[in-house]
């Protein structure tokens, strides 16, 4: 049952997972080049503050959504059970959001700073 939840579920958020990494990304490089350019208006620092915004709110509502499945998935993990490798998986994906919504975390942070520079 467990096993079936976490496939129907990393089928379900694996392609946003990637979207949102990738959308971080980009994000990271435009606050880079914002923070650094002569012409940035403080319009720019807006626009990126709101879609900072948005791709943390993205992140953290897949996260608690997926955390009851991540949870079951700790509590049932054996690595020498037959479904070991796919609990164990899960559970390291959805413990490196974690660190994807601190990266989103501190472009949110350098946001501020670069609006408040403006």
């Amino acid at each position: 049952m467990l096993d079936t939840r976490i496939l129907d579920f990393a089928t379900l958020v694996g392609l946003i997972l990637v979207l949102l990494t990738l959308f971080t990304g980009q994000r990271a490089s435009t606050l880079r080049a914002l923070t650094v350019g002569a012409d940035t208006k403080l319009r720019d620092g807006i626009q990126e503050l709101v879609l900072d915004i948005a791709l943390t709110i993205f992140t953290v509502l897949l996260f608690v959504t997926g955390l009851p499945i991540a949870i079951a998935a700790l509590k049932a993990f054996h690595p020498l059970a037959y479904s070991g490798p796919l609990r164990g998986g899960f559970v390291i994906t959805w413990g490196l959001l974690i660190g994807l919504m601190a990266w989103q975390g501190l472009l949110l942070c350098g946001a501020i700073g670069l609006i408040r520079k403006l």
